[in-house]
């Protein structure tokens, strides 16, 4: 028989029906790469934006017992971390304990801790933590370096600094330089640090959009899978795609060995993974999904307006948020899976 499997972090208050439940699980995390493929059923988005700057552009977001944080980036270029609490109508401001002009880069949750990465125009930042149980949020002892990005691959964390990649086997607590000293790839911010759980390789997107590759756990990157700027990335197994700016949309089917032009017609503003095949892209015209690697898509607009245009789009455990034409809509996402019953 068919059996509904909710696997979901946030729920509002404000409206949001069907079967949804608080289960302390992330969707990536129930995945395996030769688990049985899942349709994903996504309920009606929710306009959650008061408390957000308009237009809110999200840069990032992440969730921990049950509320919903949020990288949001205003008009000017300054980005803020806000938080919507469970059954919360409205976002408020979160306080980080950010020094001179460091500002929030991106936000992750990693095991049972919110990770912040920041930075500064004289290249210091840092990582900042808020772990289940804390009161307020604390500066981690880490190198003061300026990061856009901190990734879990295996037991490690990474983090991608303008001094180099770092890596912890400790949740934290220590760092060591994983990169080769000078590594071109890391003297600026990048723009996109991917580290599959079902894979090898790992992917990141310099400054200039040039997608660079690394098959030694982050020591020594190279170039050269596809050419041009890269906007947008997604990695999940054996299957990569991204958004060029030449030459649209490219896919891959064995982790990045080559990649073939993929037919979206719309540009693929943003990526979001669900494990196992399950991809959700934004495009300029719609919200699709796909449950075979982005072979195939479908439309997934439910409750969007009419002529929607999305500007950003990040995942926050089982919670999509999108910005559309100004606003901020948040919707759920689920999974259906085929079960056998006992005859």
């Amino acid at each position: 028989m068919r059996a509904l499997m909710t696997l979901s972090f946030f729920a509002l208050a404000t409206g949001c029906v069907g079967e949804a439940q608080w289960l302390p699980k992330d969707l990536t995390s129930t995945e395996s790469p030769g688990g049985p493929a899942r349709e994903i059923k996504l309920n009606q988005f929710r306009d959650v934006s008061a408390g957000l700057p308009s237009p809110p552009f999200i840069v990032s977001a992440a969730s921990l017992d049950g509320a919903l944080y949020a990288l949001v980036k205003d008009t000017v270029g300054k980005t803020n971390l806000f938080r919507l609490p469970s059954g919360a109508e409205a976002w408020e401001a979160v306080a980080l304990p950010v020094t001179g002009q460091e500002r929030p880069t991106f936000i992750t949750r990693l095991d049972f801790s919110l990770i912040v990465t920041a930075a500064d125009s004289a290249g210091q930042g840092g990582l900042f933590q808020f772990s289940l149980g804390d009161e307020t949020w604390k500066k981690m002892s880490a190198p003061n370096y300026a990061g856009s990005f901190v990734v879990k691959r295996g037991s490690e964390w990474l983090w991608a600094t303008t001094q180099g990649l770092f890596a912890s086997a400790d949740r934290g607590a220590t760092w060591s330089r994983r990169s080769v000293a000078g590594t071109a790839l890391f003297s600026q911010p990048v723009r996109r640090l991917v580290a599959s759980l079902a894979a090898a390789r790992l992917f990141a997107v310099s400054n200039a959009g040039v997608l660079m590759h690394s098959d030694d756990s982050g020591a020594s990157w190279n170039q050269g899978l596809v050419d041009g700027e890269v906007t947008a990335l997604v990695a999940q197994g054996a299957f990569v795609l991204a958004e060029t700016a030449a030459d649209g949309t490219l896919r891959s089917d064995n982790y990045g060995g080559t990649f073939h032009p993929l037919s979206m017609n719309a540009k693929v503003v943003s990526f979001a993974t669900l494990g196992n095949m399950q991809l959700v892209a934004a495009t300029a015209a719609d919200m699709r999904s796909s449950d075979n690697g982005g072979s195939t898509w479908k439309t997934m607009n439910v409750g969007l307006p009419p002529s929607t245009s999305l500007s950003s789009l990040a995942q926050a455990g089982s919670a999509l948020l999108a910005s559309v034409s100004g606003k901020l809509f948040v919707a759920q996402m689920e999974q259906l899976t085929t079960a056998s019953s006992a005859q």
